[in-house]
């Protein structure tokens, strides 16, 4: 028989080490649609990718396909912008 206690009271949580990094790839996704997304959108990708390799598997592939999506809509609106300010 084994003395392993394994009561609710003995057994700690473990903790996500990946979820800073995955909420940090949402926002920098978020804020690339409006500002600098070359930059913001792959930085959103690849903090996603650090989320999802330190064990926030979901969510942190959600946050690299943000970033992407954010890259491109921000390119896009950029691209907008610029056609009608040249009108």
């Amino acid at each position: 028989m084994s003395n392993t206690d394994l009561s609710p009271s003995s057994v700690t949580p473990t903790r996500n080490q990946g979820r800073p990094f995955t909420i940090a790839g949402f926002v920098m996704a978020a804020v690339a649609v409006f500002l600098v997304p070359i930059i913001l959108g792959p930085l959103g990708a690849i903090f996603g990718a650090v989320g999802y390799a330190r064990g926030d598997r979901k969510l942190g592939l959600w946050a690299v396909v943000a970033g992407v999506v954010g890259t491109i809509l921000g390119l896009l609106l950029a691209a907008a912008v610029f056609k009608a300010a040249r009108s």
